[in-house]
């Protein structure tokens, strides 16, 4: 399967990550001109009871995170669904992916941790 183009009002740029579920996508709000990453689940792959319930969990990740405010915890700009699949616009964070740090053998120093 290819790169979709847009996900609602969001372009899609490159693919981040992905999992057994979804993908994760660096897009672009037009609206306002600012970078995104989202989220994707993709409930057509699913069957059955095991669909709905993976759904469920994914609206409630997204009404959850949304209600928290915090400097250091990811800001939800959106959750929704388009063509089956549904996903959550978040803020973009640039920077390393922890595994690579673990992988690199870098360890975090107590006052970077603390911080």
């Amino acid at each position: 399967m290819g790169l979709p183009e847009k996900l609602g009002k969001y372009e899609i740029r490159r693919e981040l990550g992905a999992g057994a579920m979804g993908v994760v996508y660096e897009g672009w709000d037009p609206g306002i001109a600012r970078r995104v990453a989202i989220k994707t689940v993709k409930g057509a792959e699913l069957q059955g009871a095991e669909a709905e319930q993976t759904m469920a969990r994914f609206r409630h990740e997204a009404q959850a995170a949304g209600r928290l405010s915090h400097p250091h915890i990811v800001q939800i700009y959106e959750f929704g669904e388009d063509a089956g699949t549904q996903f959550i616009a978040m803020e973009f964070i640039e920077g390393k992916e922890l595994k690579d740090y673990f992988d690199g053998d870098e360890r975090f120093k107590l006052p970077e941790i603390v911080r």
